[in-house]
C-alpha cells in the first residue's frame, strides 16, 4: 500500500510543481501526502479518486493553496473542508457524466418514422459520418419538434412541465402517441429534470422534516396516554405536543404548495421555441380539462337526480 501511494504521489506531483512557487509547491507536496495518507479523512473513496480529483481541479487547488497560506490560524482544517468539497463535487460530475453517457448510449434510434426523420435538415453524408454519442446533441430540437402536430406539441408541454412525475414506462408511451424518437424524448425530460434538481431537493429536504415532526408527534401522543394513566402533571407535555402539532400542519401546508413544475419559460428554452407558444399550450389544456370536470360533475348530479 505504501508503495501505491508513493508512485501515486510522485505521477500527481510532477505534473503540478512546475506551475507552482516554491512555497506553494511544498504546501502542495504536504497536501497530497496527507490526502494519499488518509484519503478517507479528506472524503475520498480511494486514492485513485482523489488523483483524478488533483488532475481535473488544478487550478481551483492551486487558488485553495494560495488561501491557505494566507490563513494564519487553522490551516489543516481550512484545506480539509475544502478537498472534501472538491471530493462530492467530482462525485457529482461523475454521476452526471455516467447518466448522459448512458443516455446516450441508447439514443440511436433506428425506427425514425420518414416524417421525422432529420435528413430534411441535415444531408446524409452529415448523418452517415456523425458519432452516434453526439446525435441529439448536435441537431437542434426543431428537428424533431417541428413535424409534430398542434395537439403532440401540447402533450410534449405538458410532459416536460411534468418532468419530475414521469416515469420511463409513461415517456416511452408518449414518445409512441407522438411518433418521436425515446432517447430524444428522454433526453428533453432529463434536462427538465436537472433544472427542477434544487427544487427537489428542497422539496425532499422538508419530507424528511415532516416524517420527523410526524414521530415526534406521535412519541408525545404515546407520552401523554402514559402520563395521563399514571395521573401526572401533563401541562407542559400538552403544550409541547400543541407546539409540534403546528409545525406539523405548517409544514404540511409548505408542502402541499410546493408543486414541481418546470416554468414555461424553461420550457421553451429547452424546445427553443417563443414562450407565448408554451403558455398557449398548457392553457388549451387546462381550459379543456374544466370543461371535462364540468361535464362529469353534471352526469354525476343527473344521476343523482334520477
Amino acid at each position: 500500500m505504501e508503495s501505491c501511494a508513493s508512485a501515486a504521489e510522485l505521477g500527481t506531483m510532477n505534473s503540478f510543481l512546475d506551475e507552482f512557487d516554491e512555497k506553494t509547491s511544498a504546501a502542495f507536496f504536504l497536501l497530497v501526502r496527507d490526502v494519499f495518507r488518509q484519503p478517507h479523512y479528506y472524503g475520498f473513496i480511494s486514492m485513485e479518486e482523489a488523483s483524478e480529483v488533483l488532475q481535473v481541479y488544478r487550478s481551483r487547488i492551486r487558488s485553495i493553496l494560495e488561501r491557505g497560506l494566507e490563513c494564519n490560524t487553522n490551516q489543516p482544517a481550512y484545506l480539509a473542508i475544502c478537498m472534501r468539497y472538491l471530493a462530492k463535487t467530482y462525485r457529482r460530475e461523475q454521476q452526471r457524466q455516467e447518466l448522459r453517457e448512458t443516455v446516450l448510449e441508447s439514443s440511436w434510434y433506428s425506427g425514425v418514422q420518414p416524417h421525422d426523420t432529420p435528413a430534411k435538415t441535415m444531408s446524409p453524408a452529415v448523418l452517415e459520418n456523425l458519432p452516434q454519442e453526439d446525435f441529439y446533441q448536435t441537431i437542434p430540437p426543431a428537428v424533431f419538434y417541428n413535424p409534430l402536430k398542434t395537439e403532440h406539441r401540447r402533450i410534449l408541454f405538458l410532459l416536460l412541465k411534468c418532468a419530475c412525475e414521469l416515469d420511463d414506462a409513461m415517456i416511452l408511451e408518449a414518445s409512441a402517441q407522438m411518433g418521436v424518437p425515446y432517447a430524444w424524448l428522454l433526453c428533453l425530460v432529463h434536462r427538465a429534470r436537472l433544472t427542477m434538481e434544487p427544487q427537489r431537493l428542497l422539496k425532499n429536504q422538508l419530507q424528511e422534516k415532516l416524517n420527523s415532526t410526524w414521530v415526534d408527534l406521535q412519541i408525545l401522543e404515546s407520552r401523554l396516554a402514559a402520563d395521563e394513566k399514571s395521573g401526572k402533571d401533563v401541562a407542559r407535555l400538552l403544550e409541547r405536543l400543541e407546539a409540534v402539532r403546528k409545525r406539523y400542519y405548517r409544514l404540511l401546508e409548505r408542502r402541499a404548495g410546493m408543486k414541481l413544475l418546470l416554468p414555461n419559460k424553461e420550457i421553451a428554452e429547452i424546445l427553443q421555441v417563443p414562450k407565448g407558444s408554451v403558455d398557449s399550450g398548457l392553457y388549451y389544456f387546462k381550459i379543456r380539462g374544466t370543461k371535462k370536470t364540468r361535464r362529469n360533475t353534471g352526469k354525476r348530479e343527473n344521476l343523482a337526480q334520477a
